[in-house]
């Protein structure tokens, strides 16, 4: 960010609980607005701003569609080059069917929407007269902000997913039940309703304070897109993106709170408790990783960052012009009980002490200082109990709840996963109470021991789903938000014989030593990070391109060849958006590809890349060494013929698209330590018979033995040509 003696502080911040039109109310998004409004006047003269501060919130019926667009043009867009602008917005999120001349953009032909208050309003006649502020729109408005050359940075706590809402985590008995969802499919709009449109820019022109940024609006005919390539039309913001979760998870309310006053998101909560925690001191990149470790733990959503145009350039630097401090993610020390507790424990993703991955605790007091490190004695969900401690000096009795230091975990890596559990009674209805499937899981868990796995109390705080039939007397496991219960691996009983009754141990040792045990380790893999490099620290080093390849099969020389290739379209998040060529022999659906590695950094890079798959497969590319040498600003091409999945598998899994992981393990010198380690099998499909179990692996050695090291994680969607076909 360039420098600047007095940098101004532009933010809009948009909340929304009431809605004008069929939309369900939410109760803590004025509260989330409150908290970052107050933050924001809290931390913000202390980094230099010049005052006033620039703050400007629309609540509830203040932000209608043309009042937010407005207040990014009169408002955000007054911030120039060295300022910093944020826009923040907290409320629902939604998903429409995609305007025709996006579906070539959208993996699942749907754009992304925040609704605002007046997006779903109606006429007389119950005709819908507003609409959503797409994804698309963002972009745009965006684009507006950041071509001045401003910090720019979004945050959005809200649901991006389709048929969901931000959704409420109830109060142990909440009269009124659930909150009600935006379950319905929201139809295209029409081209004259996105704000880029001819019509809706004469609009913001005519209504505009702010005339120079007006003005120079340029409007877009949706028949441009055939002509011209997205970014051409739309470029992409400079902008840092922080996300409450995925697009296909929900951003729920925590409503355990006795005080409405405190009632919020669980995202912002977190998100301000990680930023007061660590004083502000924090990166956008360490932020997201602290935040999601926090939230993954105990909720069902993935914090996500995103960074378009130059924004890639401000990953490490300090959130909103702080310094980013350098220090791992860090609980509090106490003493209790007769001993040194830390605020942290399995829920937050730290290993069990038998694990070799289990970190060290560096202790330091409330000014910086080290004080000493220890090892870490005990894991509990919620908190673990620290060894040898002989440093710090035993308070009081009286004084012992006043005391407290900083335990900071360093390079700390680590993916719990979270389980609900479910019995279907011999109709095929869910219980309300655990029947005998679930009591057997629940005590052969416990036996186990099992430390990266948890049970949750419901379904919405679960990653996985594992479902007890009494009818067919065997157990699945399934996606959380699979409401008809379809098995994602194969179905597991374990009966030796037909003649065997009831829940088998067997079944559920199967069901938790190979199956879950298998996600664990591959969700393990996927969220391996280096938290803090000591050289990449300002963008990702490898830049990956990819494009489809049209191929051809010459039967003369037994091989196919190349006719022409294009890039692949990205969504709005850089994400390549895949497609298949042909269906081969009816099974599988084959997709080619070429894959440009481009070296960025100003030395020779080793790399490791590893393809990971729904089926919980994780695999090398097909051909290529799996440790790849690319010298300074030089480049590495791998032509790919994917196999998406088996198609027993695309078949039964329930989304008509499927995501795969690219995944690069970088470093400065030859990494020592065996990347085979980490590939493993898929695990079966439902209704096949017989099992390939992933190989065990050896997590004391894959951290990789070297001068620096990061990992990119680069998610691909696909359509899942199997459910497409049924369809």
């Amino acid at each position: 960010m360039p420098a600047k003696s007095s940098p101004n502080f532009y933010a809009l911040l948009v909340g929304i609980n009431d809605y004008d039109g069929h939309v369900d109310s939410l109760h803590g998004c004025e509260n989330d607005v409150k908290a970052m409004k107050a933050w924001l006047q809290a931390n913000m003269p202390a980094r230099g701003m010049a005052k006033p501060l620039h703050i400007k919130t629309l609540l509830n019926e203040q932000a209608t569609k043309e009042n937010v667009s407005l207040a990014f043009l009169d408002h955000l867009a007054q911030a120039g080059e060295g300022d910093i602008a944020l826009f923040y917005y907290s409320g629902h999120g939604a998903q429409e069917v995609a305007n025709e001349y996006f579906k070539a953009y959208e993996a699942d032909d749907q754009l992304e929407t925040i609704v605002l208050y007046d997006s779903r309003a109606e006429d007389k006649s119950g005709k819908r007269t507003g609409t959503d502020l797409a994804d698309k729109e963002l972009r745009y408005l965006l684009h507006q902000v950041s071509k001045n050359g401003p910090h720019t940075v979004a945050m959005f706590d809200c649901c991006h997913a389709g048929g969901n809402i931000r959704d409420i985590q109830q109060k142990k008995k909440n009269k009124d039940g659930p909150k009600k969802r935006l379950s319905e499919k929201v139809k295209a709009r029409s081209w004259e309703d996105f704000v880029f449109s001819p019509a809706w820019v004469e609009r913001l022109k005519q209504q505009s304070s702010n005339r120079a940024v007006a003005q120079s609006l340029p409007a877009i005919a949706g028949d441009q897109l055939k002509k011209y390539a997205l970014d051409e039309l739309l470029p992409p913001p400079a902008v840092i993106q922080l996300a409450a979760c995925r697009s296909e998870e929900s951003a729920l309310e925590d409503w355990t709170w006795e005080d409405e006053e405190e009632k919020g998101g669980i995202f912002t909560y977190t998100l301000l408790s990680v930023l007061n925690q660590s004083e502000g001191g924090v990166s956008y990149y360490d932020l997201s990783h602290r935040v999601r470790r926090f939230v993954r733990g105990q909720k069902p959503q993935t914090p996500q960052i995103y960074a378009s145009g130059n924004g890639a350039e401000w990953l490490f630097e300090g959130f909103l012009g702080g310094e980013a401090d350098g220090k791992g993610l860090y609980g509090l020390i106490q003493y209790e009980g007769g001993r040194w507790v830390m605020n942290m424990g399995a829920i937050h993703g730290i290993p069990p002490v038998s694990n070799a991955r289990t970190p060290r605790v560096r202790v330091e007091d409330n000014t910086g200082k080290v004080l000493g490190s220890t090892d870490i004695a005990k894991v509990h969900p919620e908190y673990c109990e620290l060894k040898d401690a002989a440093f710090l000096p035993i308070p009081d009795e009286e004084e012992e709840k006043g005391i407290s230091y900083k335990g900071f975990l360093d390079n700390f890596f680590s993916a719990p996963v979270n389980i609900a559990l479910v019995e279907l009674d011999q109709s095929g209805k869910k219980l309300t109470a655990p029947g005998n499937g679930i009591r057997l899981f629940q005590k052969k868990l416990k036996d186990l021991a099992i430390d990266n796995l948890h049970i949750v109390e419901s379904i919405e705080q679960a990653q996985y789903m594992v479902v007890a039939r009494q009818k067919e007397e065997d157990y699945l496991i399934c996606l959380p938000s699979d409401t008809v219960f379809r098995p994602i691996v194969k179905e597991e009983h374990g009966k030796s014989s037909k003649s065997l009754k009831g829940f088998q141990e067997k079944a559920v040792e199967t069901v938790i030593n190979k199956y879950l045990n298998n996600i664990g380790r591959w969700e393990f893999v996927k969220e391996l990070e280096n938290t803090q490099p000591k050289i990449f620290k300002y963008k990702p080093p490898i830049a990956v391109s990819f494009f489809s390849l049209e191929t051809e099969f010459n039967h003369d020389t037994n091989k196919r060849e190349i006719k022409a290739q294009k890039p692949v379209p990205l969504n709005d998040k850089g994400e390549p958006l895949l497609a298949y060529e042909s269906i081969i022999n009816e099974e599988y659906a084959m997709g080619f590809f070429k894959i440009i590695l481009k070296n960025t950094s100003t030395q020779s890079l080793n790399v490791a890349p590893l393809m990971m798959f729904i089926d919980f497969s994780i695999a090398g590319i097909p051909g290529q060494e799996s440790i790849i040498s690319i010298p300074a600003g030089k480049t590495h091409e791998m032509n790919v013929a994917f196999n998406f999945m088996d198609p027993k598998h695309a078949a039964a899994y329930p989304s008509p698209y499927v995501d795969a992981y690219l995944k690069l393990v970088v470093a400065t010198r030859k990494i020592e330590f065996d990347v085979e380690k980490f590939k493993m099998d898929g695990l079966p499909p439902p209704a096949k018979k017989g099992m390939r179990s992933g190989p065990a692996m050896a997590f004391d050695a894959i951290v990789p033995d070297v001068q620096d090291w990061t990992t990119q994680l680069l998610r691909m969607n696909m359509k899942n040509p199997y459910r497409e076909k049924q369809t």
